[in-house]
């Protein structure tokens, strides 16, 4: 019941607001932008406008979908349920130790 009113539709509305916005942000400097595009290269998904895909899929997302997920993924005390720990990293932490060969 708590994941109920924890997922107000006013409160779910205004998160996917936000992360669209910072989907739809410009790259900061053509740093950050080779990165972006060498993160797809080297994962090999080579999906560059990802950010276009994402947003769209974003904009479709339901409260009852997120609801959905809560309970299949995070809810704890539920039989094979997982922890979800959110992690953030440093883009120069990221690149230490990568070599790129042209």
């Amino acid at each position: 019941m708590k994941i109920q009113l924890f997922f107000t539709t006013f409160r779910v509305q205004s998160n996917v607001n936000a992360l669209i916005e910072m989907k739809l942000e410009k790259h900061k400097n053509l740093r950050e932008e080779s990165v972006y595009f060498w993160r797809e290269i080297q994962d090999g998904t080579l999906k560059f406008d990802r950010k276009d895909h994402e947003v769209a899929a974003l904009k479709q997302l339901s409260k009852a979908e997120m609801i959905q997920f809560f309970d299949e993924h995070i809810k704890e005390g539920d039989n094979g349920s997982h922890a979800s720990t959110p992690h953030t990293w440093e883009t120069s932490y990221l690149l230490k130790g990568c070599t790129f060969n042209f």
